[in-house]
């Protein structure tokens, strides 16, 4: 923590509200989503998964309706035997729909923004010191231990003065903005990229003006065929590690699960050192399609962008067959996912589904040769786009977790904005 500063006790600059026990028979199809243990995914909470209730509900008890920017902390977990899953994980909400606070999640609030910045009390708590001395006070088992708010607010946080506060947090908030900003872009291109796909291979506009004729999927621009999902490219699945094949020193390459797809490698990834097929190994630009887990949240998409790794069970790396370009694959299958999410769901038992290879070639799609290079000639500068705000993405949040330690322990000093190093 930030060294020569007086210390100052969390409870007394911010309080922590306990989210609300709501009864299984609140919970609805649709409403205002409830926000859970599992929900708190550093450094966002997110909205996968979610469970709702009534508007008229949510809004009766106002304490716990949620806005953007607030900061949620676990109130349960594991405890600090197992870090990667422990109590105390702190999450930052970035979305602009209402939410509501469940049971054993916290909602940050801070007292008086003139005597704290609630950023820089946002990237304090995120640090790994603070997650682990939170952690190692928690109470219970290994995989259930317990920590009240008034443990929290117990802990004690330096307090350097708040112009030196906001300088910190807004250096930190200028790489996340980016970050945001990258994928908010990344959102627009694909929305893009998927309306283009679905005239062109769905609606067929740009062929309305030549002959079609039958087909299994109805009526296709005529010369256009229609084949199997699994023709277009190979499908190599992960491989299974031993317990021994497990590094404890994180020696030789990360085991690439599905967690790694959506939060890139982070402190809690495995890691093998030991020898595998070269086929598993994954690297950046590899199209990686997850195949097993929640249909919902687990199956889908990704464009790899974090290095060097292992391919794990359960996802798919996708190689396009010669005639087939990667960003034409990626948008076929990511167009998909509504179909793959319906099959893994009708297979779901005790909450995983899966899409299998017997799936992909079961499943058709139109195939034309010269419809797809004229669409990959349109379609490749935005595929580019993506994976290059993807690259980005990984060199901010290099330099994010870089900075941030040393930022709170005073290594590099900083004085009003301006940096001393």
């Amino acid at each position: 923590m930030i060294k020569n500063y007086p210390q100052v006790r969390l409870g007394d600059v911010a309080d922590i509200v306990s989210g609300y026990a709501y009864k299984s028979s609140d919970f609805i199809s649709m409403g205002i989503p409830v926000i859970k243990i599992k929900n708190v995914v550093p450094p966002y909470v997110t909205l996968d998964d979610v469970q709702y209730v009534s508007p008229e509900l949510a809004y009766s008890k106002e304490k716990y309706v949620l806005k953007y920017n607030d900061i949620l902390i676990s109130l349960t977990g594991s405890n600090v035997t197992q870090f990667a899953s422990a109590v105390g994980k702190v999450g930052r909400i970035r979305y602009n729909e209402p939410s509501v606070l469940n049971q054993r999640v916290g909602k940050i609030e801070l007292k008086d923004r003139k005597l704290y910045d609630y950023n820089f009390l946002y990237y304090l708590i995120s640090t790994y010191d603070f997650q682990y001395k939170l952690a190692s006070e928690a109470k219970g088992s290994a995989n259930q231990a317990n920590i009240n708010p008034d443990q929290i607010k117990d802990f004690l946080l330096p307090n350097p003065p708040l112009p030196i506060q906001r300088t910190i947090a807004a250096t930190l908030s200028s790489l996340d903005d980016k970050i945001e900003l990258n994928n908010r872009i990344n959102a627009n291109l694909e929305a893009q990229a998927q309306s283009i796909f679905k005239r062109w291979f769905v609606d067929f506009e740009p062929f309305r003006r030549g002959a079609f004729v039958d087909s299994e999927l109805g009526k296709i621009p005529k010369g256009w065929q229609v084949k199997p999902l699994y023709d277009y490219s190979q499908y190599i699945n992960g491989t299974s590690f031993k317990d021994e094949e497990y590094s404890s020193e994180k020696k030789g390459y990360p085991i690439i699960k599905i967690v790694e797809l959506k939060n890139g490698i982070t402190d809690s990834t495995q890691y093998c050192d030991c020898d595998k097929e070269e086929k598993y190994f994954i690297s950046n630009g590899d199209i990686l399609f997850s195949w097993s887990g929640n249909p919902e949240t687990s199956i889908d998409t990704f464009i790899w962008h974090d290095g060097i790794g292992i391919l794990n069970q359960h996802t798919f790396k996708v190689i396009p067959n010669i005639d087939i370009e990667y960003g034409f694959i990626y948008f076929l299958l990511r167009y998909k996912k509504t179909l793959f999410t319906r099959i893994a769901s009708n297979k779901q038992t005790t909450g995983l589904g899966h899409v299998t290879i017997a799936d992909l070639k079961r499943e058709r799609f139109v195939y034309s040769e010269k419809a797809i290079k004229k669409y990959c000639d349109i379609i490749n500068p935005i595929f580019d786009e993506i994976f290059n705000n993807l690259m980005e993405n990984r060199t901010l949040v290099k330099i994010h977790d870089a900075l941030l330690p040393e930022l709170m322990s005073g290594e590099i000093e900083i004085f009003a904005g301006i940096q001393k190093c």
